[in-house]
């Protein structure tokens, strides 16, 4: 089954899409549904890289262990601005998610999960979480976009100076 969000953010494209690319990132909108701590005791990489695996425990809520989940990097495409991923866990076979930064205008961007889901006779209550779960990143999305995109806002000192006509009497 196949969940597809979208959102549209009032920030320049490359703003958004160097913030998707951040490990930290996912850990932000995620919060607090679901947290990712590195198992092993690896480092969180800075930023998602092309072939990169790496097995997380899964928490929700921050405290109910979930389990193992390992997030597989397939694909980082710069030019296209995309992000995909293949994930797995003990009860989910397939979690492939792609992430699309879009070009609206100067300063809008379209964000877009779009996850396909395979796991067995869990499939649909899995399938309704990953409507809730990204539903909810993209409303933390909306609160990350105000702070992160203020600097691509105009201020008063960047409008050009325009002549007010004086009224006639």
């Amino acid at each position: 089954m196949k969940v597809r969000i979208e959102s549209l953010l009032p920030c320049f494209q490359e703003t958004v899409w160097e913030e998707v690319q951040k490990f930290e990132l996912l850990q932000e909108v995620a919060y607090p549904l679901l947290t990712f701590r590195l198992a092993d005791g690896e480092a969180a990489p800075d930023w998602w890289q092309a072939g990169e695996s790496m097995a997380v425990n899964l928490y929700a809520f921050n405290r109910i262990p979930l389990g193992k989940h390992t997030l597989t990097v397939e694909r980082v495409d710069a030019e296209a601005h995309e992000i995909r991923s293949r994930e797995h866990n003990a009860f989910i076979h397939r979690w492939d998610h792609r992430i699309q930064v879009q070009y609206v205008a100067e300063d809008l961007t379209r964000y877009v999960d779009e996850v396909e889901i395979d796991a067995g006779l869990l499939t649909f209550p899995i399938w309704l979480f990953a409507q809730w779960f990204y539903r909810h990143r993209h409303r933390r999305w909306q609160q990350i976009a105000d702070r992160i995109c203020e600097a691509d806002r105009p201020t008063a000192d960047d409008l050009p100076e325009t002549e007010i006509p004086k009224r006639e009497k």
